[in-house]
């Protein structure tokens, strides 16, 4: 979440369009409404895998699996309510896998604890789960007919349930200051003054309460983040050109186009080769929007699929990288990420990213991941780059001459132009000898036409009848002239 700041000192109107810009975003961020299962979740026919005290899985087992122990489903559901349980275990893991897959979503959660209340402004029956915790269906075999049930994540209170108790009871309690009430050192944890605390402060809402069930399904309001974002990031929205331009400020949107860097396609040809940080081939539509977003350009990159696009995104993230920048790379679909990723680490530079599209889920092993990373790069020697470096620069120029090769003229430029005043004067002769024929064409078929003459074809002598002395002089004149 991005923390409030002060409003910097900025124009009335600016504030005035960001606040109205922002109410507008977040009215269609928010859903407080049934089709949210933070809110509203209901159990289905199969995708529901209940295991809390009223569905017959073994105390025990639920115990140690809340202990942050692996359990066997087969544990659970004994003989034969384990076919039932194994079938719902496969209807969610598919769900939460076609979540994953499609939307980049992380949906299967283990929910401890449901609040519910008496809904005024609909039909749609409150549920509301208070406790999650990052679960993980394995199938032991390939017909999944067990599983191993585990909870690689930790404990949280989902910020939605928060959320609407803010806005519609105007309720506020600290995430933080409730999952405190948890007690964790506990084997299992006790959530029981989680929930009575919960319970009291909701006490003028009408019919509030919280059962304690246990259900592993999906979850998802991924919106909500950026809606708390919204809501308490005013100074930073307003601080920025670029929000404030799309907000309809005029004066922001000048700023944006004035910033705009002055970048030519013919720019890696000239780029000093210890500024340049491309780890893959790039052409010249690519190192373009590469430099456009280096000299800080506000620009979206379109293109189809096939252009590239990926092979771009891993060569700014290097460029910036190495100019000391941090890069958010977001992508909707998990596929798009691993196309980057790959590429990355193609090139040597996986330990670059830390990849958080799964969310943090643990701590731990964010912060284990994040040691072993620091570690790694701290024994990897610095290259001299001098000797590639040197080669480029003699080497560049040729190859940069060599598209318009083609096109040159090879001649010296004195000769060339000796060439070139022949060529006219031959153009000026061939001309008048054109010109010339079309007349002495026009005068031989007339010739031709007045004496009522016949031509052989091509190959034989020309045999003229019935001519007068004197056509027979013009005609005779016509053809020296011919020839």
């Amino acid at each position: 979440m991005i923390a409030a700041d002060p409003v910097p000192p900025v124009s009335g109107r600016r504030v005035d369009l960001v606040s109205r810009a922002v109410k507008t975003w977040t009215g269609e961020l928010v859903d407080l409404g049934g089709r949210n299962t933070l809110l509203y979740y209901r159990d289905l026919k199969q995708g529901t895998l209940d295991i809390g005290p009223d569905s017959g899985a073994s105390a025990v087992a639920v115990d140690a699996l809340l202990s942050s122990q692996t359990v066997r489903l087969s544990a659970m559901f004994g003989e034969p309510a384990i076919t039932a349980a194994a079938r719902r275990a496969r209807t969610v893991k598919a769900k939460a896998t076609e979540n994953y897959e499609e939307r980049g979503l992380q949906t299967l959660f283990l929910a401890w604890g449901m609040a519910t209340w008496h809904n005024s402004r609909g039909t749609a029956t409150p549920a509301a789960p208070v406790l999650l915790r990052q679960a993980a269906l394995s199938p032991r075999t390939g017909a999944g007919e067990d599983f191993d049930v585990s909870l690689p994540g930790e404990w949280e209170v989902k910020p939605t349930l928060l959320h609407l108790l803010k806005t519609e009871y105007r309720i506020e309690l600290d995430r933080d200051d409730m999952i405190e009430l948890l007690d964790q050192d506990a084997a299992p944890p006790d959530p029981a003054l989680l929930f009575e605390r919960l319970t009291k402060a909701c006490s003028d809402v009408a019919g509030f309460s919280v059962t304690p069930r246990i259900v592993m399904g999906n979850f998802s309001y991924a919106k909500l983040p950026m809606v708390l974002d919204l809501e308490t990031a005013t100074a930073t929205l307003l601080g920025s050109e670029l929000i404030s331009a799309i907000a309809g400020d005029e004066e922001a949107r000048a700023a944006v186009r004035a910033r705009h860097p002055a970048v030519g396609l013919s720019q890696p040809d000239t780029v000093p080769p210890g500024d340049e940080f491309l780890v893959l081939d790039a052409d010249a539509s690519q190192s373009y929007a590469i430099n456009c977003a280096v000299g800080g350009a506000d620009l979206v990159i379109e293109g189809p699929p096939g252009t590239g696009k990926s092979q771009t995104i891993a060569n700014l993230i290097a460029t910036m990288s190495a100019r000391g920048q941090r890069i958010l790379f977001v992508a909707e679909k998990r596929a798009a990420i691993d196309a980057v990723l790959d590429r990355l680490a193609r090139a040597g530079l996986a330990d670059l990213v830390l990849d958080l599209h799964d969310g943090t889920g643990s701590k731990r092993k964010l912060a284990a991941d994040l040691a072993r990373t620091l570690e790694r790069t701290a024994s990897i020697a610095k290259p001299d780059p001098t000797h590639p470096h040197d080669r480029l620069h003699r080497h560049r120029p040729v190859l940069a001459a060599r598209p318009e090769a083609p096109h040159a003229d090879p001649r010296p430029r004195g000769r060339r132009a000796h060439d070139d005043a022949v060529l006219h004067r031959r153009h000026v002769a061939d001309r008048d000898i054109h010109a010339r024929m079309a007349v002495v064409g026009a005068a031989r078929a007339h010739v031709i036409a007045h004496a009522g003459a016949r031509i052989e074809p091509a190959g034989q002598s020309d045999r003229v009848a019935a001519l007068t002395p004197a056509d027979r002089a013009r005609l005779e004149t016509e053809r020296r002239l011919l020839d």
